[in-house]
């Protein structure tokens, strides 16, 4: 048997166990006691690995993760039912017990081996929410993962740039009178995965300071789509959103009022945005540079 025919019974084999639980991409209310015994689900533990099956699917011996357990409260804003932002585990184990586990979901990013993210249940302490999706980032120096839900990748990787680009969306007003924004931590998690696990301006990589930010606002029903955004640390955010900086279209260099603080004055360490892996869409930093140079 080949690696590549063993991880493509692999990965038949984790869609058949979700067809078992439900077949969604998101599946509520399973029994946490089914999940151990179909070895989807290890316990407490955040990163479950079963390496007696899997080691052997990879070349470093570390194995294929099968679940991660995502608590939800200490970075609850990191997950909603599209993805989850995914912390590195930092435990008191030993050390290469951590770095085996982080391994493992590297490998299924590597070879694209789906995995399960589990939740508690809200409603019933004893069953679990059951995710599904693929690990479409991981970023060393943030120390997180990116998994976004969906029965298959290429749906995933595809969703955003094969469909048209809607610079603003009309909302329902008393949505945006309320101020609600259900849909920010799949902004987040796309804006991320899109553009990387750092501000845009400055060096500013930890993961908890990052927001994302819409370069042509919601308050002027801009769209949340990834392409349609930023990541920037919450001092640059603030800036930006104060008019304090802009992006040239043209160049994609920041500028900055010439009565202004200065880049320098700012913190802004970056002359522009070309380091990022792509790029925010034309419309959207044109529609941006012009309603900066009418203030």
């Amino acid at each position: 048997m080949t690696a590549d025919k063993s991880i493509t019974e692999e990965v038949k084999w984790r869609h058949d166990l979700l067809a078992e639980i439900g077949g969604e991409a998101a599946n509520h209310g399973v029994e946490s006691a089914t999940l151990r015994d179909w070895r989807i689900y290890g316990g407490q533990q955040g990163i479950w690995v079963d390496k007696q099956r899997t080691a052997s699917l990879t070349n470093d011996g570390n194995g294929l993760a099968m679940s991660l357990l995502h608590k939800g409260t200490i970075y609850p804003d990191d997950f909603d039912e599209t993805g989850v932002i995914y912390h590195y585990p930092v435990t008191n184990r030993p050390h290469l017990r951590d770095v085996g586990e982080i391994e493992a979901v590297k490998n299924c990013h590597r070879l694209r081996v789906p995995v399960f993210v589990i939740t508690m249940s809200e409603v019933n302490p004893s069953k679990r929410n059951v995710y599904f999706g693929y690990v479409t980032m991981s970023d060393d120096r943030a120390k997180v993962f990116i998994v976004e839900f969906g029965k298959d990748q290429e749906s995933l990787e595809s969703k955003e740039t094969e469909k048209p680009f809607e610079l603003k969306v009309i909302e329902p007003r008393e949505k945006y009178e309320a101020m609600k924004r259900p849909d920010q931590a799949a902004f987040r998690i796309s804006v991320i995965r899109r553009y990387g696990a750092q501000c845009a301006v400055c060096d500013m990589a930890v993961i908890e300071l990052l927001d994302a930010a819409h370069l042509v606002s919601k308050a002027e029903d801009g769209t949340d789509d990834s392409r349609n955004g930023l990541p920037l640390c919450v001092l640059h955010h603030r800036a930006f959103d104060k008019s304090l900086f802009s992006i040239r279209p043209d160049t994609g260099s920041v500028v900055t009022r010439v009565n202004g603080p200065s880049r320098s004055d700012l913190g802004i360490t970056r002359d522009g945005i070309s380091h990022l892996r792509s790029r925010p869409l034309q419309a959207a930093l044109d529609h941006c540079w012009e309603n900066w140079l009418r203030e």
